[in-house]
């Protein structure tokens, strides 16, 4: 799930199919996104803030598998198209993104066997330029994340129990805040969201 600083959000389904969603009451919208453009059947996404102000909707090939991701892209939400920026380099595993109003996109990727790595992405050629192991997250698990007030937040979903972790990127720590019995597999965050 991406949210714009305007409030609208956007939702993938396991379809390739595109919908948005009202934020004020929920009420969900088909748009003419045409699935499997560019080879992304299955994607995660998020916002990353741009220099004028305004909002970009990154996705990231997510096949939900524990093979490499096709990389990055995003999606014209006027025209509903996809622009390929490139693969991952170095390669990474299917990546939820979120992003900040500054203009920084983050993925949180999950690692083949077990846990996870929360990387910084370049939005102008696909490259990881930061990444930070963290023992949260397996391959079975539904999956989840945002940036809001400072931290990155968490969401796995083993068994259809979901335990939200904050991970503070400044000290390194990942904290588990609670648990929720049910499966939290979208999360996202305007980009207007307090940093």
């Amino acid at each position: 799930m991406g949210v714009d600083r305007l409030g609208t959000a956007y939702s993938s389904f396991t379809t390739g199919n595109l919908f948005k969603i009202s934020t004020a009451n929920a009420a969900c919208q088909a748009t003419s996104y045409v699935p499997d453009q560019k080879g992304f059947h299955t994607f995660c996404m998020g916002y990353a803030g741009q220099p004028d102000g305004g909002d970009t909707l990154y996705v990231a090939e997510c096949s939900g598998s524990p093979s490499n991701s096709l990389g990055l892209g995003w999606i014209d939400t006027t025209a509903y198209k996809l622009n390929f920026v490139g693969p991952f380099q170095p390669t990474m595993p299917s990546c939820e993104l979120t992003g900040t109003g500054d203009g920084h996109l983050f993925g949180f990727c999950i690692n083949p066997t077990s846990g996870s790595t929360v990387v910084q992405i370049d939005t102008s050629n696909a490259h990881i330029v930061a990444a930070d192991p963290l023992k949260v997250g397996d391959p079975s698990n539904g999956f989840a994340f945002a940036f809001w007030g400072g931290y990155f937040w968490i969401f796995t979903t083993p068994g259809g129990t979901s335990t939200v972790t904050r991970y503070d990127p400044l000290t390194k720590t990942e904290t588990t805040m609670t648990t929720y019995a049910g499966s939290i597999v979208g999360a996202g965050v305007s980009t207007c969201a307090p940093e």
